[in-house]
């Protein structure tokens, strides 16, 4: 019994190491931004959208606020995120927002993302980005999401499934 307990203890605090280890990685953008190194303003990318096949630089875009999505066809938080994406531009492109769906997988099936995008009715850009853009921006889970005001500069980080609610109460907050 004595021996089941002490790798018990043991156990629960490799876990806790681990955990704290992760949050750590997860939480290394400082105070002063959301980004790695604790940048705040959004880095500058030109990705091709898959749906019209034009390319989009961030940098110049002059949109109110922007949220940037990374994502995965196959993460299946993100495909259940696109529906929400998909109301919140509909219901605040009127007041500026642009939202950029950026797909990081490692072989992008161009074809099987237009494919998507029809079938959840995207009608904003959706991008075929890469893991340097991903690692530029601390991708390391998916999906994560960024808030950007008007000056390019992060105003928010999401990590994981974020529901139509809590985006829209930080879109309203920015207008």
């Amino acid at each position: 019994m004595m021996m089941t307990d002490n790798k018990n203890v043991c156990f629960r605090q490799v876990v806790f190491l681990l955990s704290v280890l992760v949050l750590n990685h997860l939480l290394s953008t400082s105070a002063a931004g959301f980004l790695p190194g604790g940048a705040t303003k959004a880095i500058d990318f030109s990705l091709e959208n898959i749906i019209d096949g034009n390319t989009v630089t961030l940098g110049q875009c002059g949109y109110k606020m922007f949220i940037l999505e990374f994502g995965s066809r196959y993460c299946k938080p993100c495909r259940e995120m696109v529906p929400d994406l998909v109301k919140l531009y509909e219901d605040y492109k009127s007041s500026g927002l642009m939202i950029f769906k950026i797909d990081i997988d490692s072989e992008p099936d161009k074809q099987a993302m237009k494919s998507f995008a029809a079938e959840t009715k995207m009608r904003f850009p959706y991008l075929v980005g890469n893991r340097e853009i991903a690692k530029q921006y601390g991708v390391v889970m998916l999906p994560t999401i960024y808030l950007i005001n008007k000056d390019k500069n992060v105003v928010k980080k999401y990590i994981g499934y974020q529901p139509y609610s809590v985006l829209e109460k930080d879109v309203k907050a920015l207008k």
